[in-house]
């Protein structure tokens, strides 16, 4: 698979008085959104970033508003970005208070990366929150590119540079098989689904998971999102793996619907990003062959044939409103 990733993490530090909703992925995308359209979109009136002539040279339409003609399902395509928002509930920040963010590019998208950067610093400038209020502004300290596979991390940017370094940290896919192999032999696998994992199968919203559906809706994210950041197709027998993942049973279920609102300035409305949250284990049938791994006179057990893509599922999350912050999870393995 040709896709790559890079995962920036923001710290921040407020400047004035800040009001956010227990949910912050959904604010920070729309705030970033703005800042990016104020200052680098090339068409200021009311044209669409879905307007061809306006998103073939325009950095915000091609970082968060992607679309494609071509497409079998339909003009507006995944955006090869992500939002990883704060995980605390709290809605009040005072001066001196610290929060931080994070903003995942693919594919292309890394080209993109010093927009992501200024973008964000203006949207400190700018200010975020209940815009009743006088809207909260911030200063970032610092950027940092991480592994979350590996807990690796390096600085690239701080406050007061006037240059961003390129990371040399980046997600790929002999990355994600290198952890693999060290994750073979789990037999059990907890999803912790940190923000709401809002997950359609047949028109209808998915209240009830299971690993097949899971699965399901991965291996779709996974084929949309390397066609939009790569224009390739990820190596994977889609039908072979769902096959398999009908034999993973569940074996505790603690996840919960949570209802998110999110205002849509484009709709003029509030919408539904509500999904499940909480933790979800399943576990492999031992049984189960491995004739996707590597090669063919490997054999395998259990949950091996499924782990670079929950893997890379940790990274893209999954579902809809994935630039939202919604469908992150972290996985824990057990032997």
């Amino acid at each position: 698979m040709d896709l790559k990733a890079y995962v920036l993490r923001f710290r921040c530090e407020v400047e004035t008085e800040m009001s956010l909703p227990p949910f912050k992925g959904s604010t920070i995308r729309g705030a970033l959104f703005g800042a990016l359209r104020q200052d680098f979109c090339i068409d200021q009136g009311p044209a669409r970033c879905t307007a061809m002539g306006v998103r073939q040279a325009c950095p915000v339409c091609c970082l968060l508003a992607t679309a494609d003609e071509t497409s079998s399902r339909g003009v507006e395509v995944a955006r090869p970005c992500t939002i990883e928002p704060p995980l605390e509930d709290r809605t009040s920040y005072r001066a001196g208070d610290e929060f931080s963010f994070g903003v995942t590019l693919f594919g292309e998208a890394a080209d993109l990366l010093p927009y992501a950067i200024i973008g964000a610093r203006r949207m400190g400038e700018i200010g975020i929150g209940n815009r009743q209020r006088a809207p909260g502004k911030f200063t970032i300290r610092n950027v940092q590119a991480i592994d979350p596979l590996s807990d690796d991390a390096h600085e690239i940017y701080k406050d007061g540079d006037s240059t961003v370094r390129r990371p040399r940290t980046t997600i790929t896919h002999d990355a994600v098989l290198t952890v693999s192999e060290r994750l073979k032999s789990s037999s059990q696998v907890t999803f912790e689904l940190l923000t709401p994992a809002r997950l359609v199968t047949e028109g209808a919203l998915t209240k009830s998971l299971t690993f097949s559906i899971i699965m399901r809706r991965l291996l779709r994210r996974l084929t949309d999102l390397t066609r939009t950041a790569t224009g390739s197709h990820p190596g994977f027998d889609h039908e072979a793996l769902l096959q398999q993942a009908e034999a993973v049973r569940l074996i505790d279920d603690r996840t919960r619907w949570v209802d998110v609102p999110s205002y849509s300035a484009r709709q003029g409305r509030f919408t539904p990003i509500g999904g499940l949250v909480g933790e979800i284990t399943f576990e492999g049938d031992p049984s189960t062959g491995s004739h996707l791994s590597k090669s063919p006179s490997e054999t395998g057990q259990g949950l091996e044939p499924f782990v670079p893509w929950l893997l890379w599922g940790s990274v893209t999350h999954i579902g809809k409103d994935a630039t939202k912050g919604g469908g992150w999870y972290k996985l824990r393995w057990q032997s």
